[in-house]
């Protein structure tokens, strides 16, 4: 099984054991997208297992867990970039905590290197282009919050020889406590 799919497949089942709430969906002729809230307890238990130290699964409770499943389903190469992915809230933008966050946190907690790695792989990538039937997901995390979330987002599609902006609008995504 290749890699990407068996990322996809473990967070299919982390999302099944974890007892998420309804996902947002939105799914076009181009692609399927799919952004699913994750319980503190289950994201708790999938680090505990893998042996992460107590202070760092305590800290990764507190947050917003979303777990995103991406499909490819048009002909054309889709590029996603999550520096276009943009949360808020009804006052305002709400900051997604990224990859560069979490490393300068983990660093200052000293978490050991193999935690860390761990930790990357279950993160969405940050910039990804998807072949056509390409399938990715991985976790967006933000500071939890009990309003409701709006994703504005743009994907970007080569047709024709042309570069095509897809935008993307979910509501009503919800952290989970």
């Amino acid at each position: 099984m290749k890699p990407f799919n068996l990322l996809y497949l473990s967070l299919f089942w982390l999302s099944a054991l974890t007892g998420s709430a309804q996902a947002a969906q939105l799914q076009t002729s181009d692609f399927r997208l799919s952004i699913s809230p994750r319980v503190p307890e289950g994201i708790a238990a999938f680090y505990e297992a893998r042996g992460f130290p107590g202070k760092a699964i305590e800290l990764l409770k507190q947050q917003c867990y979303l777990g995103v499943g991406f499909h490819n389903t048009s002909k054309d190469i889709i590029w996603l970039q999550l520096e276009n992915w943009q949360f808020s809230t009804t006052t305002g933008p709400y900051p997604r905590l990224d990859r560069a966050y979490w490393t300068q946190k983990w660093q200052a907690e000293k978490l050991e290197p193999r935690f860390q790695s761990t930790f990357r792989w279950t993160l969405m990538p940050e910039q990804l282009d998807f072949r056509p039937d390409e399938r990715e997901g991985g976790n967006l995390i933000l500071p939890y919050t009990e309003q409701p979330l709006r994703l504005n987002a743009t994907l970007r599609i080569l047709r024709d020889d042309k570069e095509i902006l897809l935008p993307i609008q979910l509501d009503d995504i919800k952290c989970l406590r």
